[in-house]
């Protein structure tokens, strides 16, 4: 489940490391985050929690069906939920979607100071 979450994470990390940011990626069993800290500024947190839901009810009482929950990859960021599931995003569209979380924190910055 993490592997390209992980991996998407870590490349971006090591872009950021190289422009002389702090950065550090944490991972445990459900949950990964990239934190990329900006001094005296409030760090970016981009964090990943794997959440279990009911299979919806409409799907009836089925035989191939063995579970009655499913899991999805919702992300989180330093304000909370961004109620959005990223399973089955590859690891370029990971890639693109921390950036472009990235760049709003960073309008964010620019618009407070």
């Amino acid at each position: 489940m993490h592997t390209n979450i992980i991996d998407a994470m870590s490349d971006v990390a090591e872009v950021f490391k190289n422009e002389g940011l702090e950065t550090r990626v944490d991972v445990d069993q459900t949950h990964c985050a990239l934190v990329v800290g900006h001094g005296s500024e409030t760090d970016f947190i981009y964090g990943t929690w794997a959440r279990e839901t009911s299979i919806p009810t409409f799907m009836g009482e089925r035989s191939d069906i063995k579970h009655t929950s499913q899991y999805y990859i919702e992300v989180y960021l330093q304000e909370g939920s961004q109620q959005y599931n990223i399973c089955g995003y590859s690891k370029n569209q990971l890639i693109a979607d921390i950036i472009d979380q990235y760049e709003k924190y960073l309008y964010f910055l620019h618009q407070v100071r």
